[in-house]
């Protein structure tokens, strides 16, 4: 009985198990495309069939679950899914390593805790939030790496490195990346926090308050980025700190006090 329910166990993990293997293998091909110089085609391919794994994991085991371990899992996807749109107009060799390892390390939990579900619906204005929600996180997250790469590259360049990673492009084409995906998690988180007005009617009663709160600092925090970069021409280390402290904020907003309610109750 107990190997039957071992069977089953690991039957049922299948699909989740080939998706955090391929996220594994999409980031160690990056980090050596990064190296190399070779094109990001196989890295794409991998990366899209990880999300696709994932996703099918989700719609057969994870329908109407919800958590904080749930939420990490679900946005590394959707992030690692739009990060291979933009790849292909919006170069980001670095990012897709970065994006594909973190993907990956937010699938782990899955295969440690078990997850609370309801079977609860939610409204059509309810569900736009959420897919806004998702959407201006995956797009922050993006910026966020994107930053990240940006100050990399600009290291690699004074340290005069970058011939050891001929893939990483120069660093005006990671900075133009860069600028597009902060413009738009702006315009995602904004959209988000907007379409979560109409249903809250009393935010510390719904316990939404820190949400809000967050919410509304990392949008404010990436106002000052475009505005500093704009008009006091921020790069680098500046404006990556700036996106990284919003992003942090974001998290807290979306898992952080999540993570925290569900540890004392």
């Amino acid at each position: 009985m107990a190997l039957s329910r071992c069977y089953a166990t690991i039957h049922d993990m299948i699909s989740l198990l080939v998706s955090e293997l391929l996220f594994v293998a999409a980031a160690l091909l990056a980090a050596r495309a990064l190296k190399s110089g070779l094109p990001t085609t196989a890295v794409q391919l991998l990366s899209a069939c990880a999300v696709g794994a994932g996703l099918l994991y989700w719609q057969t085991h994870l329908a109407g679950a919800h958590g904080a371990v749930v939420s990490m899992a679900g946005s590394g996807m959707i992030t690692a899914a739009l990060a291979l749109i933009v790849a292909l107009f919006k170069p980001m060799p670095i990012a897709l390593v970065l994006v594909n390892a973190a993907a990956a390390a937010f699938l782990l939990p899955l295969f440690m805790v078990s997850v609370p579900t309801t079977s609860t619906g939610i409204s059509g204005s309810a569900a736009l939030h959420v897919v806004l929600a998702v959407l201006g996180f995956s797009a922050f997250t993006l910026a966020a790496l994107q930053a990240l790469s940006v100050v990399w590259l600009s290291k690699q360049i004074k340290q005069h490195r970058l011939g050891d990673f001929s893939g990483a492009g120069s660093l005006e084409a990671n900075e133009s990346s860069w600028v597009f995906l902060t413009y738009f998690a702006w315009v995602a988180v904004l959209l988000a926090i907007l379409s979560g007005v109409p249903s809250v009617t009393d935010a510390v009663e719904q316990n939404v308050a820190h949400k809000i709160f967050f919410a509304v600092l990392a949008w404010i925090l990436l106002t000052v980025v475009l505005a500093g970069r704009r008009l006091r021409g921020w790069r680098d280390k500046t404006a990556a700190s700036w996106v990284l402290v919003g992003w942090a904020a974001l998290i807290l907003a979306w898992f952080g006090v999540k993570l925290v309610l569900e540890q004392l109750v």
